[in-house]
């Protein structure tokens, strides 16, 4: 229901300013120990987020294992595709989504909290091609095929370029 709906939004914007106070090194009495562990998928970033050894690992997991040691918080992590990891978030899953960028679509689940800046980089197979230097370059061209990430959102300008793209 649209209510259910609302209170999972309100519930998950409190995390969202649970976890940006932890992110900031406040302290208050009231955050000494959460009321419950706070689900968190993690999606393949690099060392950012990882399986090792068959356990999660990475910086997020540590930084976030760290902070909520000393507050009294535990994260419970799932290593998910992207792409699950915010369907998760969407449909009130999961408390938080670590490792990504602000889109609109994510601002109607939850409350922002900027840790990282992810952007897409161009890679191209041919070495005799000159650099793409900007968006309109890219756009103009139409000699290039593009690739994309598949299932992932890294803002909505990036959504308009493949908009206009395809």
């Amino acid at each position: 229901s649209k209510n259910m709906a609302n209170n999972q939004v309100l519930m998950r914007t409190q995390i969202g300013w649970v976890v940006a106070l932890i992110i900031s090194f406040i302290s208050f009495d009231a955050l000494a120990k959460c009321s419950r562990e706070i689900i968190a998928p993690i999606s393949p970033t690099g060392f950012t987020g990882m399986i090792k050894d068959g356990k999660v690992s990475g910086v997020a997991p540590v930084f976030f294992n760290e902070i909520g040691r000393k507050i009294g918080c535990r994260f419970t992590y799932q290593y998910v595709p992207k792409s699950r990891q915010e369907y998760l978030f969407e449909i009130g899953q999961s408390d938080v989504m670590f490792i990504t960028n602000r889109t609109s679509k994510r601002d109607e689940s939850g409350l922002f909290v900027p840790l990282i800046q992810i952007r897409p980089t161009i890679i191209s197979i041919k070495k005799s091609r000159q650099p793409v230097e900007n968006i309109q370059n890219l756009l103009a061209d139409n000699t290039i095929k593009v690739v994309v990430v598949r299932g992932h959102n890294y803002s909505d300008e990036y959504i308009r370029l493949i908009d206009k793209l395809q």
